[in-house]
C-alpha cells in the first residue's frame, strides 16, 4: 500500500509555488503603475522650490551690499 504524504507534500509545494508566482506578478504590477497625482504634486513642488531659490538669489543681489568693497581711509597710500 503507497503511502498519501507524498501527494499531500507535493500538492502542498505546488500550491505554494503558485501563490509565491501570484504573489511575484502582482508586486510587478505595483511597480509598473505610478500614482499620477504624486507625480503631478513632486513635480510642482520641483518646480516651487526652483523658483524660490531664484527669487532668494535676485533679491539677496539686489539688497545686499557686495562683500569686497576697498577700505580707502586718509592714511591709506591709496588715497594720496
Amino acid at each position: 500500500m503507497e503511502h498519501p504524504l507524498p501527494e499531500i507534500y507535493i500538492s502542498q509545494k505546488l500550491a505554494d509555488t503558485q501563490h509565491e508566482v501570484e504573489k511575484n506578478k502582482l508586486i510587478a504590477e505595483a511597480t509598473k503603475v505610478k500614482n499620477p497625482l504624486q507625480g503631478w504634486a513632486a513635480k510642482r513642488m520641483h518646480n516651487l522650490s526652483i523658483w524660490m531659490m531664484d527669487t532668494g538669489e535676485r533679491l539677496h543681489e539686489r539688497y545686499h551690499a557686495p562683500t569686497c568693497l576697498p577700505h580707502l581711509h586718509q592714511r591709506s597710500s591709496h588715497a594720496r
